[in-house]
């Protein structure tokens, strides 16, 4: 696998805030995002601070991504 600085920037489900390289590259990073808890909130927060108004969900059935509609 040839890793590579992200060019996309991603918010992070765990901390709910911007996700850097050295997390990217953390394979214990990644392990804990099948145990820790969704920060939805505070990924939406980050987001919109910025004036992002646009979001992608990656999943079988998304059911996160409605919710910021309300």
């Amino acid at each position: 696998v040839d890793y590579r600085q992200h060019r996309i920037p991603l918010v992070s489900n765990i901390s709910g805030t911007w996700v850097d390289d050295t997390q990217l590259l953390d394979a214990d990073y990644w392990a804990r995002h099948t145990l820790a808890p969704v920060n939805f909130m505070g990924g939406i927060s980050s987001l919109l601070t910025l004036g992002h108004l646009r979001g992608i969900e990656i999943g079988a059935k998304p059911k996160l991504i409605p919710l910021a509609r309300l």
